[in-house]
């Protein structure tokens, strides 16, 4: 039995170069899997925290329409709850800027508060995201 030595070796070199790419490949697709999920865990953990929010405030979370003597102080904890929701809503954005389920689930939410995001100054000045800026330009029309 003559054995080629070369050609094992050629063998050996070109199996190993196949091993280590499939070795890349899989490093690779465990990198984007292990982002993905980060930025799931970061929209999902942000938007709990705002229901979290609602939940705490249920007089803030159906909305507020206008400003009367007798609500002044619950009209400025409002200003703050609103505050809170679009800084919420405003990363899930940055995570998920392409995302319609979550335009839609936001939507949904600053819907409520409509009357107040009309007359908001930070929103008339357009101190939010592109995308957050969008959605709300929507909801205010």
């Amino acid at each position: 039995m003559n054995i080629d030595l070369n050609a094992m070796s050629q063998v050996a070199t070109i199996s190993s170069s196949i091993i280590a790419l499939i070795a890349v490949f899989f490093i690779i697709f465990q990198i984007k899997s292990s982002n993905k999920d980060n930025k799931m865990v970061t929209a999902h953990t942000t938007y709990n925290g705002y229901l979290k929010l609602c939940f705490d405030n249920p007089y803030y979370a159906k909305g507020i329409n206008e400003k009367s003597d007798n609500v002044d102080v619950r009209y400025e904890q409002y200003k703050w709850f609103v505050s809170s929701m679009l800084f919420s809503f405003e990363e899930i954005l940055a995570v998920y800027p392409n995302d319609k389920r979550w335009f839609f689930a936001l939507e949904s939410q600053l819907e409520r508060h409509r009357n107040f995001l009309k007359n908001s100054s930070s929103v008339k000045r357009g101190e939010w995201s592109k995308p957050l800026t969008s959605l709300l330009e929507k909801i205010t029309r």
